[in-house]
């Protein structure tokens, strides 16, 4: 079950410490280099600090981002998958596995006999991917050749996209009808 508390911001105190560490050590340098008379290294003493403390904020930002969309996306998942199901994900697996109580499969690591047990329909099963990256980056190799090896031998029907992340639920036979067609 997915817990209701947010979170931990650990990277938060991680960065005022490293920033505040940094700005100390800066300041001793300006104060060294200023009674010298050097102004120019002083200048790029705390140039260069601010420009660090800027990165680690643009840093820190993508970082609790990216975090913050991957607990939606597992939220996703709790919401349209009982306990007893199975996930088959691609780069978010080990947040799936963390925040829900299914099994969780990574597309990666799985042959054609271990992809047709985990989506056989003995146990309701989803399929998280972003779709844009398996289909560019990962197209010729095992996360592509799965993907498309569930949507040709399995029907796989678009429940919720949430960002890049698309959450599909198998079906796990396709009907002889639906193979004529």
């Amino acid at each position: 079950m997915l817990s209701t508390k947010r979170p931990p911001a650990w990277p938060l105190p991680l960065l005022v410490f490293a920033t505040a560490s940094a700005v100390r050590l800066a300041a001793l340098g300006v104060v060294a280099a200023w009674g010298r008379r050097r102004r120019a290294t002083a200048t790029a003493i705390v140039l260069s600090v601010v420009i660090a403390s800027l990165a680690n904020y643009w840093w820190l930002d993508r970082f609790m981002r990216r975090a913050q969309q991957v607990r939606i996306v597992a939220e996703g998942v709790s919401r349209h998958l009982p306990a007893c199901g199975r996930v088959i994900a691609f780069g978010i697996t080990s947040a799936i596995d963390h925040y829900t109580r299914a099994d969780v499969f990574e597309l990666f690591s799985l042959d054609e006999r271990t992809l047709a047990w985990a989506s056989d329909g003995a146990e309701p099963t989803l399929v998280v991917v972003d779709r844009g990256n398996v289909e560019t980056q990962w197209a010729d190799l095992a996360p592509g050749r799965n993907l498309r090896w569930l949507e040709r031998e399995r029907s796989l029907s678009l429940v919720e996209e949430i960002g890049p992340w698309s959450i599909s639920r198998v079906a796990p036979e396709k009907s002889v009808a639906e193979g004529v067609q």
